[in-house]
């Protein structure tokens, strides 16, 4: 076993102050400091992030990587993450991600005893911008835990809630869980990322590069579960390719990002996700109520 616990692995671009919060957040944690290290990935930033890194230098064990800016390539920054990651398991925290302080704990106590791939509960994590604002106004910097609290008590959840509402927490027994597996906030050993090949750094656009990573998870015979002590919050922000770039690019983008998917995994419910039901947050139910695989291929 390694003598570190945890690499906490961040991905960022340009946002330094988010960066920064996301940082105070993860040191404000209960979890002993000296039992893990921060790896911030740098997706080609234009601002001086290194600067901002060597302010935590001698608090705290953080390392700086960065790759030149070619578009959004979170994949392959996560990639360096993993490949200089000294922990057995690997925490993947996106930029603007600010985490409770009891977050760590519940994570490592997780995947130390089940080696399971872990989803955290992401507090406003949504593709609806209509309420950035409320949910701005809700957040304490200085106090993440009481912040979530008030999330909580405004229901602005995680948007995977719909499902897990629907169908229940037991990942292990829904068709597709791996629709939900976002790299914003989740745990991961890293021999099973290493075993499985890493995240496919092919994916240069948002929307499919973690949710690939869950399906080899899932197709490799691994559980994905959900764990809703570890817990953040999704500070609003502006993203790399996000939606404000008009929706009828932003749904070419994600069959483009599908069909790829598709054509290296021709499973029906690729295809099916690709295509006739693309919403993520009901594609469960619907694939458990509703469509009729034997069809599907006869039809495609």
């Amino acid at each position: 076993m390694s003598i570190l616990k945890l690499s906490i692995i961040i991905p960022t671009y340009n946002d330094c102050s988010l960066l920064d919060e996301t940082i105070k957040c993860i040191l404000k944690s209960n979890f002993n400091i000296d039992d893990y290290e921060i790896l911030v990935c740098d997706d080609g930033s234009s601002v001086n992030n290194f600067k901002l890194i060597k302010k935590y230098e001698k608090i705290c064990n953080i390392r700086y990587f960065y790759q030149q800016d070619k578009g959004f390539r979170a994949g392959a920054a996560r990639n360096m993450g993993i490949l200089n990651s000294k922990a057995d398991f690997c925490i993947f925290i996106d930029t603007g991600v600010l985490i409770g302080t009891n977050t760590l704990n519940s994570f490592y106590q997780t995947i130390s005893t089940t080696h399971e791939a872990v989803l955290g509960y992401v507090y406003g994590f949504s593709n609806d911008n209509n309420d950035a604002e409320k949910i701005k106004r809700l957040i304490d910097f200085s106090n993440i835990d009481n912040s979530i609290h008030q999330m909580e008590k405004n229901n602005f959840l995680d948007r995977r809630e719909v499902g897990y509402k629907e169908l229940g927490d037991d990942l292990s027994k829904w068709p597709a869980p791996w629709v939900y597996f976002s790299g914003g906030l989740t745990a991961i050993e890293k021999k099973l990322l290493l075993d499985i090949g890493l995240f496919d750094e092919r994916f240069t656009e948002w929307g499919a590069e973690d949710s690939e990573l869950g399906l080899r998870i899932f197709l490799k015979g691994n559980k994905i579960k959900v764990d809703r002590s570890a817990v953040g919050i999704h500070y609003p922000h502006e993203k790399r390719n996000n939606i404000d770039d008009g929706w009828d690019k932003f749904v070419a983008n994600l069959k483009k990002q599908r069909k790829y998917m598709f054509e290296k995994f021709p499973l029906p419910e690729v295809l099916a996700w690709g295509t006739v039901h693309p919403n993520s947050d009901t594609f469960n139910q619907y694939l458990m109520n509703s469509l009729k695989l034997s069809e599907l291929y006869s039809d495609n």
